[in-house]
């Protein structure tokens, strides 16, 4: 698949994920995004995704399962998101 298929099908639907309301749904998108990080303009994750997980990380602070969650998906997208600006 290329980038250009990616954004037409399914690039709002990854961002309607990132920003849902459920946690565990927008870590889950959030590991998505660092396995898929090729796919997603640098713009796109200064702007929309690096927000987003920013914003996780200050809802899920009083949430234990929700941390651990992230914890161990956090390497892997930062390592990803990481690799796009070098």
């Amino acid at each position: 698949m290329t980038r250009e298929e990616f954004q037409e099908h399914y690039f709002d639907e990854l961002l309607d994920l990132v920003n849902d309301s459920d946690n565990m749904v927008r870590i889950k998108a959030l590991k998505t995004v660092g396995e898929i990080a090729d796919y997603i303009d640098e713009s796109v994750i200064s702007k929309e995704i690096i927000p987003s997980f920013l914003r996780l990380t200050e809802s899920i602070l009083e949430d234990e399962d929700g941390m651990q969650a992230l914890s161990l998906r956090l390497g892997k997208f930062v390592y990803s998101i990481q690799e796009k600006f070098h």
